[in-house]
């Protein structure tokens, strides 16, 4: 089970209407995407303790989910902080000149960046709060209320299903290296993890080839 799910079966709200729910979540969508900061950091001020409430979530946990996103958000507003010209513009706030080349942050790119910021951690505070509170299965649920392509929903069915799929796969395989002690040095563990890729990829795409064909015999495709 993944520990979002373990969460969706386990939190507080796991008997509100469904629908109730994805609203709140378009709600939040909205007001991320809305512009203005006071509404923003509002919600966000809700978001996080409400979510740590309904959904028995210990703060260290949530902090560690959050984290997985640092890099990745920051590798995209670097590149858009930042701008390099060979003249310095008229108007910025800082400067470093790299030969024939300035590296400046400009008084547009720095709102632009902290406008994304805002609005990047109000929208994943939002999906957070969905995913520890509905249950996968309401979800589909709903979809199929609001007349979503059955091919649509099995595709999605399908993706969900290859996570526990790789999950597991993963999990056992590791468990199995550790015991033998593959990660006792630094050059082993190495090696260990080249051996673990290399025997997870083969074990997905025997998988991968079982769900075709299922599909094929289901007339699926």
């Amino acid at each position: 089970m993944l520990i979002f799910d373990y969460y969706a079966y386990r939190n507080r709200w796991v008997g509100v209407n469904p629908k109730i729910k994805v609203s709140l979540y378009v709600l939040s969508l909205g007001i991320s995407f809305s512009g203005i900061l006071s509404w923003q950091l509002g919600l966000l001020s809700v978001l996080v303790p409400l979510t740590l409430y309904v959904g028995r979530i210990h703060w260290r946990s949530y902090a560690k989910w959050v984290a997985v996103s640092v890099p990745f958000v920051f590798i995209s507003l670097v590149t858009i902080l930042f701008s390099i010209s060979r003249t310095l513009p008229a108007e910025t706030l800082w400067s470093w000149r790299l030969g024939s080349y300035v590296l400046n942050i400009e008084p547009a790119a720095y709102q632009q960046t902290l406008a994304l910021l805002v609005r990047v951690y109000v929208s994943l505070a939002a999906t957070f709060f969905l995913t520890v509170t509905t249950p996968f299965p309401q979800l589909i649920s709903l979809c199929r209320k609001a007349r979503v392509p059955k091919e649509l929903i099995e595709l999605v069915v399908l993706m969900y299903r290859f996570i526990f799929m790789f999950l597991h796969e993963f999990l056992v395989m590791r468990d199995t290296l550790d015991l033998k002690f593959g990660f006792g040095g630094v050059k082993q563990s190495y090696q260990t993890l080249g051996l673990l890729s290399s025997q997870l990829f083969t074990r997905l795409i025997q998988a991968n080839q079982h769900v075709v064909e299922m599909l094929e015999i289901r007339f699926d495709q």
